[in-house]
C-alpha cells in the first residue's frame, strides 16, 4: 500500500515537469518569431564592414543599401547598424517602404528596431497614395503607421493644400489631426482654424473648434462644428453657425446644410437677413437657393420689413416664399367655358375637369352638335367676347350660339326650355 502511494507521488512531479516543458515549447517558438520580426537584416550593399567597440558590434554599409525588418524595407546610400541595441542609422536618399502601403522619404533616419520607431530629418515626405505630407522632421511608427510632426508641415491631396505647425497622421484609418495655425486652401474655399480633422481617403474635413471659411464667391462662414466633403461638395455646420451668403444676405441657425448646387437648409431658430431689401425672416426652417436668390420659410415664420427709421412691419404666416417672378409658374389652369366645354390650345397645364352647365337653349345645343359633326367653326362675336371676359375677369354673359350653315333661321329664333341633361362639347375658336 505504501509503495503504491510513493509511486503515485513520484509520478505527479514527473507529469508536472512534462506539462511545463510542453507548454514552454510553443512559448519559445513565439519568442523566436518575435525576435526574428524585430531583427534588422542586411539584404544588400556595395560594401559591408564589421566593427566591434568594447562589447558593442557595428555594421557599416555603403552604396545601394537595402535593409529589411519584417515587412518593412529600408533604402539609403549608407547606413550603420548597432547590433547590440538593434538600432539603424541611415544617410542619403532614405526611403522606407512600409508593406507597400505607406512610403516615407528623408535625408537622415534613426530607426529603433525593437520599438519599430523611425525619426526622420531633412526634406521628409510621407505618402499613402492619396495624400502627401512634407515636413522638416517626422516621427513615424511602422507598427501603428502613425506619423507626428511638430515643426510645421504641409499636406497635399489633389488640388487641396493644408499647412499647420503640428500634425498627427494615422495611416491605418487615413485620418490626420492638424493643430496650430491651420490653413487649408482649395479651389472652392479656404479654411483658417486652430484644429482640423481630415481624412485623405474620403476627403472629408471636420471642424471641432471655431473656424472661418471663405468661399470663392466671397461667402463667409464662422462655425465651431461641422464637416465638408470635398468629393460630394456637401457641407454641414452645427452649433449655430454664422453665414454671410453674399454682401447683402446673412443666415444664422442652430444647424445649416448645403451643397454645391446652391441649395441650402437652415433649421432651428433660423434668421435670414437681406440688408439690400430691408427684410428679415425668422423661422424654424428656411430653405434657400443661392442661384436665383430665393428662399422658402416654414414652421411659424415671421417677416420683418424695415419701414422708416426706428419702425418695422411684422407679418406672420404659415409659409413665406421670396423669389424672382420669372421663376414662378408661367401658365395657369383655365376652367372650361360655359355650356360646351370650350378648351384652349394654348393652355400649358392640364385643365380642370369639364364642368357642364345646363345649356341655355336646346336648339343652340343641337346646332352646336351639327357644327362639330360637319367640321364647321363657330366664330361669333359672343364666343370671342366670352374668352376675352375670362382673361379680364369680367363676368361672362349668356353665350349666344349662331346657327350652323344652312340651318333654318327659325331654329335659333325660337328659344326652347332648358334641358336637364347638358351637352359639353369642345369647340374650336378662330
Amino acid at each position: 500500500m505504501i509503495n503504491k502511494l510513493l509511486s503515485a507521488f513520484v509520478f505527479i512531479p514527473f507529469f508536472i515537469c512534462c506539462s511545463v516543458a510542453a507548454l514552454a515549447q510553443p512559448a519559445a517558438k513565439k519568442d523566436s518569431v518575435a525576435v526574428a520580426k524585430k531583427r534588422i537584416d542586411v539584404i544588400k550593399a556595395d560594401s559591408l564592414v564589421f566593427e566591434k567597440r568594447d562589447t558593442t558590434e557595428f555594421q557599416s554599409l555603403i552604396g545601394h543599401v537595402l535593409i529589411k525588418q519584417d515587412r518593412t524595407l529600408f533604402y539609403c546610400d549608407s547606413a550603420i547598424i548597432n547590433r547590440n541595441q538593434n538600432i539603424l542609422e541611415a544617410y542619403g536618399h532614405v526611403h522606407i517602404n512600409d508593406a507597400d502601403s505607406v512610403h516615407t522619404y528623408s535625408d537622415y533616419l534613426r530607426y529603433m528596431g525593437n520599438d519599430k520607431k523611425a525619426y526622420l530629418r531633412g526634406n521628409v515626405k510621407l505618402t499613402d497614395g492619396k495624400g502627401t505630407l512634407t515636413t522638416p522632421e517626422l516621427e513615424y511608427t511602422t507598427t501603428s503607421k502613425i506619423g507626428i510632426y511638430t515643426k510645421g508641415g504641409k499636406l497635399t491631396e489633389k488640388s487641396t493644400v493644408l499647412t499647420s505647425v503640428e500634425g498627427y497622421y494615422y495611416g491605418e484609418t487615413r485620418d490626420a489631426i492638424f493643430k496650430k495655425n491651420v490653413h487649408l486652401v482649395d479651389p472652392e474655399y479656404t479654411i483658417d482654424t486652430d484644429t482640423l480633422l481630415y481624412n485623405t481617403e474620403t476627403a472629408v474635413a471636420t471642424f471641432v473648434v471655431p473656424t472661418k471659411i471663405t468661399g470663392k464667391d466671397n461667402a463667409k462662414v464662422t462655425t465651431s462644428s461641422g464637416y465638408y466633403d470635398a468629393n460630394t461638395r456637401k457641407t454641414y455646420f452645427g452649433k449655430r453657425p454664422d453665414i454671410q451668403m453674399d454682401k447683402n444676405s446673412f443666415l444664422m441657425a442652430d444647424e445649416v446644410a448645403y451643397d454645391s448646387s446652391g441649395y441650402g437648409e437652415a433649421r432651428g431658430h433660423a434668421i435670414y437677413r437681406d440688408t439690400a431689401q430691408g427684410v428679415a425672416i425668422v423661422a424654424n426652417n428656411i430653405k434657400t437657393n443661392r442661384n436665383d436668390k430665393s428662399f422658402l420659410a416654414t414652421q411659424h415664420p415671421v417677416m420683418i420689413i424695415k419701414q422708416s427709421v426706428g419702425d418695422s412691419l411684422y407679418i406672420g404666416a404659415d409659409t413665406f416664399y421670396s423669389g424672382k417672378l420669372s421663376q414662378l409658374k408661367e401658365s395657369r389652369n383655365v376652367p372650361d367655358i360655359a355650356d360646351y366645354g370650350l378648351k384652349r390650345d394654348f393652355v400649358q397645364l392640364k385643365p380642370e375637369p369639364v364642368q357642364t352647365i345646363a345649356s341655355a337653349d336646346s336648339a343652340a345645343s343641337t346646332a352646336a352638335n351639327a357644327a362639330v359633326k360637319t367640321g364647321d367653326s363657330l366664330t361669333t362675336a359672343a364666343v370671342k367676347q366670352t374668352i376675352k371676359n375670362n382673361f379680364t375677369g369680367k363676368p361672362s354673359k349668356q353665350m349666344a350660339i349662331a346657327p350652323p350653315r344652312g340651318a333654318p333661321d327659325s331654329t335659333a329664333a325660337k328659344p326652347l326650355a332648358r334641358q336637364a341633361a347638358p351637352v359639353a362639347l369642345p369647340l374650336r375658336v378662330k
